[in-house]
């Protein structure tokens, strides 16, 4: 034992310190104070210590609750996100099926029904991954289907016009009452020989529009007259021709435009260059057509001589 004042070291019979005086009571009394004072710090360092521990525990158990409820939140979020994804690519689906249906195009209409299935299976999936991934399989064919069934509009887009240019460019009569390539044969062969009406005029063929039209698109230069049945002039220009096609041993084509229907008037204007740039004209008017255009015309009643040197300008004769 130790004096309180001094340090020095006591007997334990000692009641006063040998060195100082003080009484060894006065000592004994300093140090169970200070034991005393020493003890209350130890136990409020202990309650310190065990309340900054339940504080730590109680953050952790509220920053757990708040996790938990986040991480509900995000999980409830990505639920809905993929129900609307999902109802969107099915219909999506079920559209490009009933295209793919009314078109016939069957590989766009089995890779939709293939979609269709995927998405129906991915709605009633509870494992997350799982429908995620169903739902990515079910787009990508969704995805798949539309394009196939694009390229398939696309193909039929481009087979349609191929198909129409060529009628476009290559059918330039296309009216009904004027298809020739099927009766060809009926009018024409290599020499040249046609079932022709014949009146009082021996040596001048009468024709009617659908051959005049066939002859305004040979190849070949042809004499084509227009007359008119109650026209003086052209009756008198009549033995005129005749007389000249039965010398220089040539054919001479004449229309009666009096026989014509209203359809065909119609389209012989319309179709014949020679109206387009004469819109005063009467009868009788000598045509000479060739690859579809007039080379030449002589207009109203001419004389032998006069309709001789046409000719020969024209090379019909020598």
């Amino acid at each position: 034992m130790n004096c309180s004042s001094c340090g020095k070291k006591l007997s334990k019979t000692s009641k006063f310190c040998p060195n100082c005086g003080m009484k060894v009571e006065e000592n004994s009394k300093v140090n169970s104070e200070e034991v005393k004072e020493e003890k209350d710090n130890i136990v409020e360092e202990k309650l310190d210590s065990i309340k900054n521990k339940e504080e730590s525990n109680i953050n952790v158990e509220e920053n757990t609750v708040n996790n938990s409820s986040n991480n509900n939140n995000t999980t409830n979020n990505i639920g809905i996100n993929s129900i609307k994804n999902s109802n969107g690519a099915f219909v999506a689906s079920i559209v490009v099926t009933i295209l793919s249906f009314l078109t016939l195009n069957f590989t766009a209409l089995t890779f939709s029904i293939i979609a269709i299935v995927y998405l129906s299976i991915c709605k009633n999936e509870t494992n997350v991954d799982l429908k995620q991934r169903k739902m990515h399989n079910g787009k990508v064919l969704n995805i798949v289907s539309w394009a196939i069934f694009g390229i398939g509009v696309i193909i039929r887009i481009i087979c349609i016009v191929l198909i129409l240019i060529p009628m476009i460019l290559f059918n330039e009569y296309s009216d009904e009452s004027y298809e020739h390539d099927d009766h060809w044969e009926d009018y024409y062969d290599e020499d040249d020989t046609y079932d022709y009406d014949y009146d009082e005029y021996d040596n001048l063929i009468e024709i009617d529009f659908d051959r005049f039209m066939l002859f305004y698109k040979r190849s070949t230069p042809s004499v084509v007259v227009l007359v008119q049945t109650t026209c003086g002039y052209c009756n008198m220009y009549k033995p005129i021709i005749d007389e000249i096609a039965y010398d220089e041993n040539i054919n001479i084509y004449y229309l009666d435009i009096t026989k014509l229907t209203d359809s065909e008037y119609n389209q012989l204007i319309n179709s014949v260059d020679f109206f387009e740039n004469n819109t005063k004209w009467g009868t009788p008017t000598t045509l000479i057509v060739k690859d579809s255009s007039t080379v030449d015309y002589l207009a109203g009643y001419s004389s032998k001589g006069v309709t001789l040197s046409f000719y020969k300008k024209n090379s019909i004769i020598k």
